[in-house]
């Protein structure tokens, strides 16, 4: 069922709380760029037939020659240029896509720590005809902010789950869900946001704490911490 798969991975994100002038997806991890590590995490898998970044108007070139043409892929990866908000960017990647793939997986570049056992598990709960989205339960507390500096209220975090990339759904759904947003106005947190706006399930498998988010200074030792544990090492 899932045999053309095309991937959407978005690198638009700005590295300022990073304190770098360029985008988050040009840092280096081991003297390679952070989207480089991402897009590895997809390499192997015959079901991904198309590779889509998303990067900022006009940057694209620099993208190219600074981190896919020295990867040295089999295969082409497009980059294109996305729009103001991340949810512009991404319906602007599965516009880029030809017409075979009929389903997508859609990844953040910020996330380069996803493992292809992950993304193995994402296809095969794709192969039984599921949208579904990789997540892990809330370990700390959750308190909605109240006026000012004050607490309104605690949420109960049995419920919650930390919903994490890449997520993979059948193309005309997604392609539904972001067209109804558009005309809407409406602005998701994610994909699997919209998707649920439109009444279409979303089903969720364990995600994995290594797959965080590169938001912060101190994320940036983490990964090469992780990258390390993982056998890598930085180039000399």
């Amino acid at each position: 069922m899932t045999t053309y798969v095309g991937l959407v991975v978005v690198a638009a994100g700005r590295g300022e709380r990073l304190g770098f002038p360029e985008e988050k997806a040009l840092v280096s991890l081991l003297g390679h760029p952070i989207l480089a590590w991402a897009l590895g995490a997809f390499e192997g898998f015959p079901e991904i037939v198309e590779r889509i970044v998303v990067v900022p108007p006009g940057r694209e070139s620099v993208f190219q020659e600074r981190v896919i043409d020295p990867l040295g892929l089999d295969h082409t990866v497009t980059v294109v240029p996305g729009g103001k908000r991340r949810q512009d960017s991404v319906a602007l990647g599965i516009e880029a896509l030809s017409e075979d793939p009929h389903w997508v997986m859609v990844h953040d570049a910020a996330r380069p720590l996803a493992s292809q056992a992950l993304v193995r598990r994402i296809l095969d709960t794709m192969e039984e005809g599921e949208s579904v989205v990789p997540a892990l339960p809330v370990r700390d507390s959750v308190a909605r902010r109240g006026y000012d500096s004050w607490l309104k209220e605690y949420e109960d975090r049995a419920s919650l789950l930390a919903v994490q990339t890449p997520q993979g759904f059948h193309r005309p759904v997604l392609e539904y869900a972001h067209k109804q947003a558009r005309e809407s106005g409406h602005t998701g947190s994610d994909e699997a946001s919209l998707v649920l706006r439109v009444n279409h399930p979303v089903a969720w498998i364990e995600g994995d704490a290594e797959n965080f988010k590169i938001t912060y200074p101190a994320d940036i030792g983490l990964a090469e911490a992780v990258l390390e544990r993982r056998g890598f090492r930085a180039d000399p």
